[in-house]
């Protein structure tokens, strides 16, 4: 990818960073939050955070959190991480510019375009993050693989367009995440999650060439995630709660007519009622 760039298209990424910029409307923000929040109580039984895996950035740092991208709901569960743990930083995600055009709300909630059809679109995409990045109260949350991917492809592969954004950064902290769905006893899914350890980034001399290639960095960040991928995924398989904090309750049982009775027979015998399906089972 060429990174030269007319001044035509410089015009047009800074007025596309400024329009990011101008556009994030925070009462909408937490507006949204608050209603993915219970849209996910609703879709899941749990969102849960692997013990020992909860992020750890120092302040002042631009922050880019990098993850895999195994389904729709990744956006909904990242901004849930986000008013948890980042809650003083204002937060943006690029998104494909075809979708953008569909949705345009979500420039109120800091999306911004990202279009992989041409060389300007990787340009704009590239220097409108950069720009966002400056700022040490920001941060930027990618998904490098570009399209759903699932848990357990391997090797894990990224598009090229994180590497070469690292590579024009002077400071950021770059902070992999690992998310996975899994069913386990409940007839919603549990979301899974875990961050790992960041990557401080500072360049202090300019008169030299980058200490690495985009395709360096690349390597890199793709072997950051993978082990914390594995671990994250042999945790699931154990089904083990208590491996995990949880971060977000949500919807238990069967319902209807099912749950119904469940109730009718704990009134008669005198137990106790629990809409977990797995309370009990273990």
């Amino acid at each position: 990818m060429s990174l030269a760039t007319k001044p035509s298209a410089r015009r047009q990424t800074s007025q596309s960073q400024h329009e990011c910029v101008q556009r994030f409307t925070p009462w909408i923000w937490h507006w949204f939050g608050w209603h993915s929040r219970r849209f996910l109580r609703k879709r899941f039984h749990a969102v849960r955070l692997l013990t020992g895996h909860q992020p750890m950035v120092e302040p002042g740092w631009p922050l880019l959190v990098y993850l895999n991208h195994p389904g729709w709901y990744d956006p909904l569960v990242c901004i849930q991480l986000a008013r948890r743990f980042f809650a003083d930083r204002r937060h943006y995600a690029p998104i494909d510019s075809k979708s953008l055009s569909r949705y345009r709300f979500l420039t109120r909630i800091g999306f911004y375009g990202l279009s992989l059809d041409d060389t300007r679109g990787g340009i704009q995409f590239l220097r409108t993050s950069e720009r966002l990045l400056s700022v040490g109260s920001n941060a930027v949350w990618m998904t490098p693989q570009g399209k759903f991917t699932d848990t357990r492809e391997r090797p894990v592969r990224f598009r090229q367009g994180l590497g070469h954004l690292v590579q024009r950064l002077d400071r950021v902290a770059i902070l992999p995440l690992a998310l996975e769905y899994a069913f386990w006893t409940e007839s919603t899914p549990e979301a899974l999650v875990a961050f790992g350890e960041p990557i401080y980034l500072e360049v202090r001399d300019h008169d030299h060439s980058p200490a690495q290639s985009a395709e360096e960095w690349t390597e890199q960040l793709e072997s950051h995630l993978t082990p914390l991928q594995d671990k994250l995924a042999a945790a699931s398989v154990r089904r083990s709660p208590e491996e995990f904090e949880t971060l977000l309750t949500g919807r238990a049982g069967v319902g209807g007519v099912y749950d119904l009775w469940r109730q009718f027979k704990s009134l008669v015998t005198g137990g106790s009622f629990s809409r977990e399906h797995g309370r009990g089972l273990h």
